[in-house]
């Protein structure tokens, strides 16, 4: 899993997103990432996320970031990016 994160500026500046990406996931698992794309309806809903040693933020989905291709027959690489909601 490939995870990235902006800067993110204490005083005001902007707000904190997570390009999360995996180069081999099964498919069963890009289901379960879509899965919830969809109930979240594409990022208008919210949910919790941990970041890696920090407390949990309540994020969003980017619109339009999740993105998937065929690896083989039974895995998928994909990505997508979350961000924090004030």
């Amino acid at each position: 899993m490939i995870h990235r994160r902006s800067v993110w500026e204490p005083w005001g500046g902007q707000l904190r997103q997570w390009v999360m990406g995996w180069e081999i996931a099964s498919v069963a698992e890009k289901d379960a990432v879509k899965a919830l794309w969809d109930q979240t309806y594409n990022g208008v809903l919210s949910m919790e996320y941990t970041p890696p040693n920090e407390a949990a933020t309540v994020v969003r989905f980017v619109e339009d970031t999740f993105e998937w291709r065929l690896v083989t027959a039974t895995s998928v690489a994909m990505t997508f990016t979350i961000e924090e909601v004030r």
